[in-house]
């Protein structure tokens, strides 16, 4: 009897128990319903089981361009089927902030330079429920340009000239969450080139047929007089305005930045993404700076790529995916050319081997076949990382190639096959020319002295293939 009262006793703990536990779990879900995604602006392939994300970005340091335009963006999208107060026929915002975890914290977060910093986001779409942002890294503490911040229209002269003093030249004068700035020129120019949508915060638009559209911004003045493409009827006395302007946030190599939503009654959810400018190392080990060979041998081009930030995929098919698309996280050879990517050699999966914290390139060619390229071929690698840092050479190395703009030849083959007189110089000799166009070869003096080499001097027909190397970057 008594067992038996132990077991009913243990049997109605663990009933309270998971009824205690199903409501916190509702709870959880209901206040994580939404969802957030933080993703670099450029794509980058990922093959099935690649262990890499693409989660990080670089930031552009003023002077010293080490990733391509858009690497140093990224997206915020939130998914919130209650977000804003908006009502059937308009567009809502949201706010979310993103914080530098390895920087101090600076107030307030409406600030230009503030850490954490507020970004407002706009509805995609009436009653979507998902909100997005694009946002700018910058290597930089302070400077940094405005969430764009919501403005109250004050009054509307017309239907394209409408004041709204959020976006003048006073401070504080009319702002919501205390948000209003002393706006400079530049910031100004910045919400001209953003454009403005109309937009509610639990205040419904005057007139339904300016409910939820978007125009185009000229000109914006120091008193916060705004020209604007034509709305359907003249903006009224407290209708919104919001410029989704390119906002910046701090970030320098190796920080973290977070961004985090909290809808109202929840713990919130947040992401992350990781800040890296540092180029790969690309170390090339081959062919050899200054190597001399012949038509219808092997050239191994081989090189070892590594990188201890972004790093690169995990699988060697997603190099190749990435190589196709020019798009981050690739390692690509080029013989030839680079306009158009016509000199971009499609390597297969194994030119690839694994390394640590990279790959190793190797790829062998005949001589014969490098020939046919041109008469100057030049050869370089570019490595590109996961946050978009790109490796390759620059220009101001010797010699030219074919008309592409390029300063690293590599391999000289006008001297494969020509049959030309080894008295002469023959990287001057052109074919069909007089024969008494025949500059003296280097050293010919004492080319057949002594009869040393007399044989091959004279014998010898297909002369050398010259590869010349270009140096790594340091």
């Amino acid at each position: 009897m008594k067992g038996y009262t132990k077991i009913t006793a243990a049997l109605a703990a663990f009933v309270l128990l998971f009824v205690a536990i199903g409501v916190s779990t509702t709870g959880t879900v209901s206040a994580q319903a939404a969802t957030i995604g933080v993703v670099p602006t450029s794509a980058a392939t990922l093959s099935a089981g690649d262990t890499k994300k693409n989660n990080t970005a670089c930031s552009v340091i003023t002077g010293l361009s080490t990733c391509a335009a858009g690497d140093n963006t990224y997206t915020i999208t939130i998914t919130d089927a209650a977000g804003g107060a908006d009502d059937a026929d308009e567009l809502d915002v949201i706010t979310v902030t993103v914080k530098n975890a390895d920087l101090a914290t600076v107030t307030p977060s409406t600030s230009p330079d503030g850490n954490a910093k507020t970004i407002t986001l706009l509805e995609t779409g009436v009653d979507t429920g998902v909100f997005s942002r694009l946002v700018t890294t910058k290597h930089a503490s302070t400077g940094l340009m405005i969430d764009g911040h919501i403005g109250k229209v004050l009054s509307s002269s017309s239907t394209t000239s409408t004041t709204v003093r959020a976006w003048d030249n006073i401070a504080a004068n009319d702002g919501i969450n205390n948000d209003d700035l002393a706006l400079t020129v530049a910031q100004q120019t910045a919400i001209v080139a953003a454009n403005m949508s109309i937009v509610t915060m639990g205040v419904t638009v005057t007139a339904s047929n300016n409910k939820a559209i978007a125009r185009a911004i000229s000109a914006v003045s120091t008193a916060g007089v705004v020209t604007h493409a034509a709305a359907a009827t003249a903006l009224a006395v407290g209708d919104l305005m919001f410029s989704p302007i390119l906002v910046e946030t701090k970030a320098f190599s190796g920080n973290t930045l977070t961004v985090t939503y909290k809808p109202t009654g929840t713990l919130g959810i947040s992401k992350s993404i990781t800040i890296d400018n540092v180029k790969p190392s690309l170390v090339s080990n081959s062919p050899a700076v200054d190597l001399i060979t012949k038509s219808a041998k092997t050239v191994t081009f081989t090189a070892d790529i590594t990188d201890t930030g972004a790093g690169y995929p995990s699988k060697s098919s997603s190099i190749v995916s990435n190589n196709t698309a020019g798009t981050k996280g690739r390692i690509q050879l080029f013989v030839g050319k680079a306009v158009g990517d016509v000199g971009a050699v499609n390597l297969a999966s194994s030119a690839y081997t694994a390394i640590t914290n990279g790959w190793n390139l190797s790829v062998d060619f005949s001589s014969t076949d490098i020939k046919n390229i041109g008469p100057r071929v030049p050869f370089w690698i570019e490595a590109e990382d996961l946050a978009g840092n790109v490796q390759k050479p620059g220009a101001g190395y010797k010699g030219n190639t074919t008309s592409q703009g390029l300063t690293t030849t590599v391999v000289d083959t006008s001297l494969i096959g020509i049959g030309d007189d080894m008295r002469v110089d023959a990287l001057d000799q052109r074919v069909f020319q007089p024969a008494l166009h025949v500059p003296a070869a280097p050293f010919l003096r004492c080319l057949l002295v002594r009869r040393a080499l007399a044989a091959i001097a004279f014998g010898q027909f297909d002369q050398a293939l010259v590869l010349e190397r270009c140096p790594p970057l340091r």
